[in-house]
């Protein structure tokens, strides 16, 4: 029997739920489901027996489930093809798409996981309208215990010819726990005694606005005490915590995110809002299908868990989870490669972008690198990235002042930082030092010599563009706990090979690896508690290793 949450969200996982009216867009396909949403909520919304008794409004719903199938599918094209530019035809761009999904099913990094990339494309699989309603009531997979829909992050995917509160939605993130975080869920830099009133008058105003809207007496003033605590806090944080180690930067960004998730209660889509908060009220998805299907309703993929501990880790299980599910089904995942033809041809040395979020940070970077006056460049990924987080301080201290520009993304690989460089990343500048360390992400589907394959590209690749810009190529960090992780053993063995690459004149390597690690080879946790990303310790560590040579590539000293 399927469960309350099952019973109360929708009918049948093969027959897509009714959305509500409020986010559905004016084209036939919409009509469809409108039709479809008011016979949901009148005979049979949560009778499974009545529901399936109706094969006229099943048949039209499976119908509805392929068109968003078809849109969805549409969408991923056109973004890698946009994302490509006119440097590829149109064929290549397809096969790369391909070889990304391919990967994403077989073996994705952990920052694909945590990105969300890869658990949306087996959510996609599991979409099929081919895999029929009693497959999913005899071989739903249980999702990881005490996991709640609460505490994932999600992102409203909008059709074709959106309406506006398909647009409004796709501003923000759906993260329902953060929304009514509370007490020692706080961050800790917004566990202080300095913000603790406007921290209690957001918790008071959210509590007030949800408990309103799921009872169905929505009042804008409520909206707009929430809007106004949220404002405070924004104030007092500037004001009250401590910037030393990017206390107020992590505090900032946790605030921003939280007005992020508050875009569900614009006016547009307020229907929208109290009709996920009644679902989830009092009603847990237990398993797969459960959880499927509350997507399916609400139009949801998953959004990047890289800033929410909680949700990454989360995310890691879900991940396992849903594989579990595509073997119940017997969903045959894409053959990966032979070692063959991985040596001959693989994707380290391919340039490749990511997704629209990726896109727009590597816009953004474009648009600082336009406005010249570049003399340093940090090349790389989240780690690198970090530095404009638990690494500001010591950014503002050592590198702004030398026109530094931070050219990380999280969850680039070494093939993302070539197409980057391809696009515009280092077009019309000429700065006197590049400072690379990039390929641990490369380092759970890549080989170590494919590894150094992808960095020498970049190395020459920026030889050949920069002539006059020196090079300072770091070894990849050290990651896990200790020497005998699978991953760092590959990142070692790729350390090797491009150290190669230093020539004594315009390109020098260093490994500062062994800084992080104490005297048993284990990474210290004041510098990497999660055994990759770095805190402000391991910034400041960073930055004192490489500082005699940065001041004398850059010409500051001998």
């Amino acid at each position: 029997m399927p469960s309350v949450f099952l019973r109360r969200c929708f009918y049948s996982i093969v027959v897509l739920c009714g959305l509500p009216s409020v986010v559905l867009a004016q084209t036939a396909a919409g009509d469809m489901a409108r039709g479809q949403g008011a016979y949901l909520n009148g005979a049979g919304w949560y009778n499974l027996n009545t529901a399936k008794a109706n094969a006229v409004n099943t048949d039209a719903a499976i119908r509805w489930k392929q068109d968003l199938r078809k849109i969805q599918s549409e969408k991923r094209d056109l973004e890698a093809r946009t994302a490509a530019g006119k440097k590829l035809r149109e064929e290549e761009v397809k096969q790369r798409q391909q070889e990304r999904e391919r990967q994403l099913r077989v073996a994705p990094t952990g920052a694909d996981v945590q990105t969300g990339e890869a658990l949306n494309v087996l959510l996609y699989d599991l979409t099929d309208p081919a895999i029929t309603t009693e497959s999913w009531q005899s071989k739903s997979v249980a999702l990881p215990e005490m996991m709640s829909v609460k505490d994932l992050i999600f992102r409203f995917t909008p059709l074709s010819s959106s309406s506006k509160s398909s647009a409004a939605l796709s501003k923000g993130v759906i993260a329902l726990s953060r929304l009514a975080v509370t007490g020692k869920a706080w961050p800790t830099p917004l566990q202080l005694p300095e913000v603790e009133r406007e921290r209690l008058e957001y918790e008071k105003a959210y509590a007030k606005l949800s408990e309103e809207i799921r009872a169905g007496d929505f009042n804008i003033k409520s909206v707009q005490e929430m809007d106004k605590s949220l404002d405070a806090l924004k104030a007092k944080v500037t004001s009250a915590v401590p910037v030393e180690r990017g206390f107020r930067t992590e505090a900032g960004k946790f605030v921003e995110d939280l007005k992020n998730s508050t875009k569900m209660f614009d006016a547009a889509t307020i229907d929208y809002a109290r009709e996920i908060l009644v679902d989830t009220k009092d009603h847990e998805a237990t398993t797969v299908a459960e959880l499927v299907a509350f997507m399916l309703k609400y139009r949801l993929q998953f959004a990047s868990a890289e800033r929410s501990p909680d949700a990454s880790e989360l995310y890691t299980k879900l991940y396992d989870t849903l594989r579990q599910q595509h073997t119940a089904f017997g969903i045959k995942l894409p053959d990966a490669l032979p070692p063959q033809a991985l040596a001959q041809d693989h994707d380290a040395v391919k340039p490749v972008p990511r997704d629209a979020n990726w896109m727009k940070r590597h816009d953004s970077m474009n648009e600082r690198v336009k406005k010249g006056n570049v003399d340093l460049l940090f090349i790389g990924d989240s780690i690198t990235k970090g530095w404009e987080d638990a690494g500001s301080a010591v950014w503002s201290e050592k590198y702004a002042k030398r026109n530094a520009v931070n050219l990380g993304i999280g969850g680039d690989r070494t093939q993302h930082v070539l197409w980057r460089l391809d696009n515009g990343s280092i077009e019309g500048i000429k700065p006197k030092l590049a400072v690379i360390m990039i390929g641990t992400n490369n380092s759970d589907s890549n080989t170590s010599e494919q590894i150094a394959e992808g960095i020498t590209a970049i190395v020459k690749k920026l030889r050949g563009n920069l002539p006059e810009t020196k090079i300072l190529l770091l070894g990849i960090f050290p990651r896990g706990a200790v020497n005998e992780n699978k991953n760092r053993r590959v990142n070692m063995k790729a350390n090797v090979i491009v150290a190669k690459l230093a020539d004594g004149k315009t390109v020098e390597y260093l490994d500062i690896g062994p800084k992080f690690l104490d005297g048993k080879g284990v990474l210290r946790k004041e510098v990497t508690p999660d055994l990759l990303h770095l805190t402000p310790v391991g910034y400041q560590t960073w930055a004192d290793a490489i500082e005699p040579h940065v001041a004398r590539m850059m010409g500051e000293s001998k």
